[in-house]
């Protein structure tokens, strides 16, 4: 029980703080009209279960996926504000999750869904990317799911 309410805890915390990120117009107009592309996970989702059960559970699978991208992107940042640079940003945070992967050119974080349920496909991904604007981090969320599938700071 304790355990369930600490799991519930984090992903309340992961979400507001995913909320916090924000997301280029240019590429929401994009992802919005990329949407007839996108593949549909619950395509694949178990048939003993209902839509709705099928669409939670990919949620909450997503948002423990994107647990450890709070701790990354505080690495990342971290890491531009000793070197001023974004690059190589990956070889100064441990334990990075398999799942996830850092761009060493410009520090974008790239969480792959497709090695945390096989409902996903390759091209199913959420990524952050940063950009500095009057000397701070801002963090555009572009996510290649279908609406209801994406972090709610990335729609």
């Amino acid at each position: 029980m304790l355990i369930r309410f600490a799991v519930v805890i984090t992903v309340f915390i992961v979400a507001t703080l995913l909320g916090g990120c924000q997301q280029d117009n240019q590429e929401s107009s994009q992802s919005s009209t990329d949407t007839a592309d996108t593949h549909n996970p619950l395509d694949k989702a178990s048939k003993s279960s209902t839509n709705d059960q099928s669409l939670y559970t990919l949620r909450m699978e997503i948002v423990e996926a994107l647990i450890p991208v709070s701790r990354i992107k505080t690495a990342v940042a971290n890491h531009y504000n000793a070197t001023g640079q974004f690059s190589d940003a990956s070889k100064s945070i441990a334990n990075i999750p398999s799942n996830i992967n850092i761009d060493d050119t410009n520090g974008s974080i790239t969480v792959h869904l497709k090695d945390i349920d096989a409902s996903f496909t390759d091209s199913d991904t959420i990524q952050l990317t940063p950009e500095t604007i009057n000397n701070t981090i801002v963090w555009h969320c572009k996510a290649n799911l279908i609406e209801d599938l994406r972090p709610p700071s990335c729609n």
